[in-house]
């Protein structure tokens, strides 16, 4: 089994050639967003740019969330509801959900990154998007008057249209000759009690399809789906209900609880040929890399490779300080490697 480097999306960099060469360094080239250089590339909006009422995020809003105008016109939406349907329905067409890709502006790296990639015979590319339930959740009304409450018929359209955008992704990367692995970002995960809250039940089963419908989509083009979530959730409840390919982890918040109380489920996930990605640098990095035994190494040996990443997004890092976060990983890579080696 061999340990394969990748990132998790978000770069400091100030020029989007050298965000793009800095992902290119990685064994699996991920395509890199630029949020400090355009604000638009933060997560959720660039998840949602293109929904009616998203207002263009400001650089001096730091908290992650997007503002939405809630007074939308039954006009406004019934035109985004034709817009997904003829998409769905039409699904069998490979330029069915063109129209939802992101626009230029709002992820500068995705072609070129492509490009390079093609370019260079890398045959797998990362990608990543934030999913629906941190979007909703990182939604706010952009005037107090219209509630704290999203009306369900939003939260059902804002369901379809990151499925649809997601789907797009996954064939523009495949259109360029890479194999897509796209991982949804569900940091929120930490929100949802489904043991003892009916609604949050719900939402469980609502991400269900949508993975579902992902997976569907990646099996036909080659590719993997996977989920990143920076919390700590009820694993058991995650890994038990959704159907995904890879499990995505800041190895120093959710290392013991994945190998102590959801033990069970983790290992059940692996057994169906899941795979736990360790994000092994800290954010932190004034704090020493994670260490993971070959012990829990060894429950997943049936896959031919793995892959180790940072434990997060890097863009609140410097670029000297991304150049120390690959040095690092590159050296737990080794380490990695070099012990599962000797343990078999």
């Amino acid at each position: 089994m061999k340990f394969l480097t990748t990132g998790i999306g978000s770069v400091p960099h100030s020029s989007i050639d050298a965000a793009i060469e800095f992902a290119l360094r990685f064994d699996v080239p991920f395509v890199p967003q630029v949020p400090i250089l355009n604000p638009r590339e933060r997560m959720v909006h660039q998840a949602l740019s293109g929904f009616p009422g998203i207002h263009a995020p400001s650089s001096d809003r730091e908290d992650g969330s997007v503002e939405i105008d809630l007074s939308l016109d039954e006009e406004t939406l019934r035109t985004l509801k034709s817009h997904l349907s003829r998409a769905f329905t039409q699904s069998a067409n490979q330029s069915a959900f063109e129209f939802f890709l992101p626009k230029q502006e709002d992820y500068r790296c995705l072609r070129p990154l492509l490009w390079e990639a093609s370019e260079r015979g890398k045959n797998q590319v990362k990608l990543q998007l934030a999913g629906p339930w941190t979007s909703l959740k990182s939604l706010r009304p952009s005037t107090p008057e219209q509630g704290a409450v999203f009306p369900p018929q939003i939260k059902a359209l804002l369901f379809e249209f990151i499925l649809a955008r997601a789907l797009s992704l996954l064939r523009v990367t495949a259109q360029s000759g890479a194999k897509p692995l796209l991982f949804i970002d569900e940091p929120y995960l930490f929100a949802l009690q489904p043991k003892t809250h009916p609604l949050d039940q719900v939402v469980l089963k609502e991400l269900q399809f949508f993975f579902e419908a992902l997976r569907k989509e990646a099996r036909s083009c080659g590719g993997e789906i996977g989920m990143h979530c920076c919390s700590d959730p009820d694993w058991t409840e995650v890994l038990t209900h959704l159907p995904i390919d890879h499990l995505s982890v800041d190895a120093s918040v959710s290392f013991h609880s994945l190998t102590g109380v959801h033990q069970a489920a983790m290992t059940d996930f692996l057994n169906r040929g899941g795979k736990i990605i360790w994000g092994v640098v800290p954010s932190n990095l004034e704090q020493s890399d994670i260490e993971i035994p070959v012990s829990v190494l060894e429950k997943g040996r049936n896959a031919k490779s793995g892959m180790i990443t940072p434990a997060c997004g890097l863009a609140y890092h410097t670029p000297l300080e991304c150049e120390d976060v690959l040095t690092r990983l590159h050296a737990a890579q080794a380490r990695l490697n070099s012990l599962f080696l000797h343990s078999v």
